[in-house]
């Protein structure tokens, strides 16, 4: 008992920097010789909370494995009014539930690019085959630049035919010259021959460094 209550009180010290955030509760203390790696805590991303708070509390889902979180970060996505919040809530439930595609999908839509930008990331990460439907649109469509460029590398890493049939649009098309430029370097990076033969095309390019990557 004593041991356990000894726990109990490194554990609530830990977290007095979070402001509160985190709420560690009794049932929450791991039993004695169980990994500190596989304790749960009850995480508060109330939006009542300060942003600084709800963000530390994002935050700490990355000091290790959180069964509890998942289910909290997306209900936190959906009422969180900052946008630099939401990507930090992508980023962590990434971390927490590797791979979640329906979730990262509902991120691709949101009206932030930070956020966004943060799912794609996290798409190509996946190397989910699904990442591919999903970025090919945003290198189409996407009204910032930068959510393309990150798309087009992404697409690179994934490879396949249907990344490279988006990334010869966007070097084709593309009005963005840093897009283009990266949907060249991503065509370049899979190689194949349908990827080198779409590459052909960077020659007419008036940009100089698109051209220079041309075969």
């Amino acid at each position: 008992m004593k041991n356990k209550t000894a726990g109990l009180i490194i554990l609530v010290l830990g977290v007095i920097g979070c402001r509160g955030v985190l709420r560690v509760d009794a049932q929450d203390v791991a039993p004695k010789g169980q990994a500190a790696h596989m304790r749960d805590w009850a995480i508060d991303f109330s939006v009542g909370k300060s942003s600084m708070s709800r963000l530390a509390a994002v935050k700490s889902v990355f000091q290790g494995p959180n069964r509890r979180a998942a289910g909290a970060l997306k209900a936190a996505f959906a009422q969180e009014p900052r946008a630099s919040i939401r990507a930090w809530i992508v980023r962590a439930e990434n971390h927490a539930n590797p791979g979640n595609i329906p979730f990262l999908e509902t991120a691709l839509k949101d009206p932030s690019v930070q956020v966004r930008e943060a799912a794609i990331v996290a798409l190509g990460e996946s190397k989910n085959p699904r990442a591919v439907t999903d970025l090919s649109p945003i290198l189409a469509t996407d009204h910032d630049p930068g959510a393309r460029m990150t798309s087009a590398f992404w697409l690179g890493q994934l490879g396949g035919s249907s990344s490279v049939s988006a990334l010869s649009q966007a070097l084709a098309q593309d009005k963005d010259a840093n897009v283009r430029l990266q949907a060249a370097q991503s065509l370049k990076e899979i190689g194949s021959g349908a990827a080198l033969s779409a590459l052909k095309q960077a020659a007419n390019d008036p940009n100089p460094r698109v051209r220079g990557l041309a075969p």
